[in-house]
Formats: structure tokens, C-alpha cells, sequence
């Protein structure tokens, strides 16, 4: 079955419906394989066994979720720090950080170790916000197609050594 843009212009209940049955039919018939292009990466992260990242015309990686977030990022989690923080790279490399992105007002340390990067950083302002969530297959497609957000000032880059 080959879908291009399935779940576009659909509604959240809808689109919900929609994975719900097909992942049924998918569970009934093991001998049906689903190929769909999507630009939502967190709903290509969610169903799919294997990403494919396309990129100007250029096949850039294929592997699973996990897999392909571990090889493009170097880390398995990502420690977003949201605020008025100018960024001073040089700042956030601490012990444990794999790399370091800006994207606008947020800074993100890709880490295996969020929570011990954190008490490492002198951070004072009572104002910042801070995520630990996990590397997404967004973070890798920016990482591995030089490409960022309209919004972002810099790409994810690994740290100088």
C-alpha cells in the first residue's frame, strides 16, 4: 500500500482514526507492507519500522526511528533550555554533551546524560524554561540535511574537541 500524505488536511480525532484502523488492517495482514511519504516526521516516527530521509532529490539515510536519531545525533536525549540565555556555545559544552543547537530562543544539548549535564550548568535565571525529552527524527532530518527551522539561528553541530 503506498499512501502519499495520508493523514494532510485531516482533523486530530481523525487522524487518530485513521492510524487506528490502518494499524489494524497492518496487524491482521503481516504480508501487507505500507510505503507513505509524510512531512510530519513525529507521525513517521510514531508508525513507522524504517525512515527514509529524501533531501533535494537525495536519498540521505533508511533506518529505524531509534536508529536513525542515535547515528545522526550521536545522543539518545535532548536537554532544551528556553529563555533569555545568550547563547556562548562554550557555555553548554560540558562533560557529557554530544553536541549543541540553537534553534531561536531555545538552546538544545544532545546528551545520553540530561540530568547530570543540568546540574553541571550554571544556570541562574529563575525565567529559563527546561525540557528533557528524547532525540525526535526532526532533530535528526535538521541534523543530517544541514537544514533548520526559518526560525533557527544555527544548526545542532558536534562540539570542538
Amino acid at each position: 500500500l503506498l499512501l502519499d500524505e495520508p493523514t494532510s488536511g485531516l482533523d486530530p480525532q481523525a487522524r487518530l482514526r485513521f492510524w487506528e484502523i490502518l494499524g489494524g488492517r497492518l496487524e491482521e495482514d503481516t504480508g501487507l507492507t505500507l510505503v507513505f511519504a509524510t512531512h510530519d516526521l513525529g507521525e513517521a516516527e510514531q508508525w513507522a519500522d524504517r525512515i527514509a530521509i529524501l533531501h533535494r532529490g537525495r536519498l540521505l539515510a533508511v533506518r529505524p526511528p531509534a536508529e536513525l536519531c542515535r547515528a545522526a545525533i550521536g545522543a539518545r536525549r535532548k536537554l532544551t533550555i528556553v529563555g533569555r540565555a545568550p547563547f556562548e556555545p562554550a557555555g553548554f559544552e560540558v562533560e557529557g554533551v554530544a553536541s549543541v543547537a540553537r534553534f531561536g530562543p531555545e538552546v538544545a544539548l544532545y546528551t545520553d546524560q540530561p540530568e547530570r549535564v543540568l546540574s553541571r550548568l550554571a544556570l541562574a535565571d529563575g525565567s529559563l524554561q527546561i525540557r528533557i525529552e528524547n532525540v525526535s527524527v526532526s532533530d535528526a532530518f535538521f541534523k543530517l540535511t544541514g537544514e533548520v527551522p526559518d526560525e533557527a539561528a544555527a544548526l545542532a553541530m558536534p562540539k570542538p574537541r
